[in-house]
């Protein structure tokens, strides 16, 4: 699986750390602290690079991007990449500016409305689209706060 998080911390622990180490910290909620919360992991750093590459997709030919330094953390079968800034997550470059191949994953998670359709459903068996899921667990949230995040596991949980 390959998933995408902006999450600067991480990416200063990562490359403080070194490729090849083993790290625990807490990666995710610290944009929205109402909704997410950090999730506390333990990876191994796979990579680090510089963030910059070029899109070659269909938001735009040869156009240079800098999302800040990258890292790869490695968990379990999950690669997480996390970037110093937001970017165009809805591109396969991001993926494989850090030695990643989409086309090799099982799951791909790219958080874009409608622009990844482009760059995955070409190599894409199926596309799984989160809204609803996101609107079930919000309301499930409201009604029973202390409840969430079993029951979002338990939901996520049916796509293994």
């Amino acid at each position: 699986m390959l998933v995408t998080l902006v999450d600067p911390y991480a990416v200063k622990r990562a490359r403080a750390s070194g490729v090849g180490s083993s790290i625990a910290l807490r990666v995710g909620g610290k944009q929205d602290n109402i909704f997410s919360e950090p999730v506390k992991i333990s990876a191994k750093v796979k990579t680090i690079s510089d963030g910059r590459f070029t899109i070659e997709g269909h938001m735009g030919k040869q156009l240079s991007i800098d999302i800040g330094k990258m890292a790869v953390l490695k968990i379990g079968n999950i690669r997480l990449v996390v970037s110093e800034h937001k970017g165009p997550v809805h591109e396969q470059n991001i993926y494989e500016n850090v030695g990643l191949n989409p086309e090799e994953a099982k799951i791909v998670v790219v958080k874009s409305p409608v622009g990844f359709r482009a760059a995955y459903e070409p190599i894409a068996k199926k596309i799984l689209l989160a809204w609803l899921l996101q609107i079930l667990i919000y309301l499930h949230i409201k009604r029973h706060p202390g409840l969430s995040s079993l029951w979002i596991s338990w939901n996520i949980g049916f796509l293994d």
